[in-house]
């Protein structure tokens, strides 16, 4: 199971966002930003995590690769 990011992440992030991008008219544009978001977040764990069993050799040793 890969850990979720933690919740007040992307919030954090809308507070970097000028104001005339955060218009109720561009709504669907933030909700596949939210989406995209939380997909590259995922996709980079999944990354690191199989770049760190794979550049350890004890790791690799361990998970017999």
């Amino acid at each position: 199971m890969i850990a979720t990011e933690p919740a007040d992440q992307y919030n954090k992030f809308c507070l970097h966002l000028p104001p005339k991008l955060v218009q109720p008219s561009l709504k669907i544009l933030h909700d596949q930003l939210k989406t995209e978001i939380h997909n590259d977040y995922d996709l980079a764990l999944r990354k690191a995590i199989v770049d760190y069993i794979l550049l350890d050799p004890n790791e690799r040793q361990r998970v017999k690769i």
